[in-house]
């Protein structure tokens, strides 16, 4: 009896410690143009705030501060408040803003990807020309730039020489490179997020209305990989949809499920930052 209580009592603890998942993050709500900081921890501190139409990408700074592209430039936002500390405009149909190693900026805009410095003024044109159905870029670990855009995935140089290219069989929103040197990616209304190598190996990570087929999944796009691994994907649920809606989803290396979060006041969650 001792042996059956005390295994009860372990799955008890076990359920009770997935219960109690709980993350400090930052999301943009495209649809309703909103940004929300949301504190699970300290609830009180929660907050959401207006943004401008075309607001797509975040990338977190130090000083408790956010970068959010604008649509016609970047804005930096207070964590602790929602504030504008700073923005810039002067481009056409700005999708992605992040930081890069050197303290710039990346900016990737319909017709160009340029570093831009904290003044807000151009240093370096890295691409001129159309960039094709643009949303995320981020720089790699080994200074060059990747992107994505429709189904491509597009690694340049500093210079926009194309240095490696993969073309998924879905539109990839977002791709992230992993410690290994491959890369995890969303695509799209497959509702999964992959894993692809330099050489072209694909393997799922997690996701799929085959494996989730009662959860309400609409279209994958911004994630975040915490320090366990774990996925946190943004389930934009655009295009129409109907059902209920978990904007955020985490998802361990197993393809299961362990924290999700909704808002009512939310319409389509698009990119996903997880402070805490």
């Amino acid at each position: 009896m001792r042996i059956v209580a005390a295994a009860i009592l372990a799955l008890a603890g076990t359920f009770a410690a997935q219960a109690e998942i709980k993350h400090e993050f930052i999301v943009v709500d495209n649809g309703s143009k909103q940004l929300v900081y949301v504190d699970q921890f300290e609830p009180s501190k929660s907050w959401k705030t207006t943004v401008p139409a075309g607001s797509r990408d975040i990338d977190i700074l130090d000083g408790d501060r956010v970068l959010m592209s604008n649509g016609s430039g970047a804005t930096i936002y207070s964590l602790k408040d929602g504030k504008e500390i700073w923005t810039f405009t002067g481009f056409k149909g700005v999708q992605t803003a992040s930081l890069m190693q050197d303290g710039n900026y990346l900016i990737g805009a319909s017709d160009k990807l340029v570093v831009v410095d904290p003044e807000g003024e151009t240093v370096k044109t890295i691409i001129s020309g159309k960039m094709g159905h643009l949303r995320l870029a981020r720089q790699l670990n080994n200074g060059n730039v990747l992107y994505a855009s429709g189904r491509d995935l597009y690694e340049v140089d500093m210079d926009g020489k194309k240095m490696w290219t993969y073309t998924s069989q879905n539109k990839t929103y977002l791709a992230l490179e992993e410690r290994d040197g491959s890369f995890l990616l969303t695509a799209g209304d497959s509702v999964k997020v992959l894993s692809v190598t330099r050489e072209g190996k694909v393997s799922l990570v997690c996701g799929g209305k085959e494996d989730h087929p009662n959860v309400g999944l609409a279209w994958f796009s911004g994630f975040d990989v915490l320090g366990n691994g774990n996925v946190v994907v943004a389930n934009w649920c655009g295009h129409g949809f109907k059902g209920e809606k978990r904007h955020l989803i985490e998802f361990d290396r197993n393809n299961k499920i362990v924290w999700q979060w909704s808002d009512a006041d939310v319409k389509s969650a698009t990119t996903v930052q997880i402070l805490k």
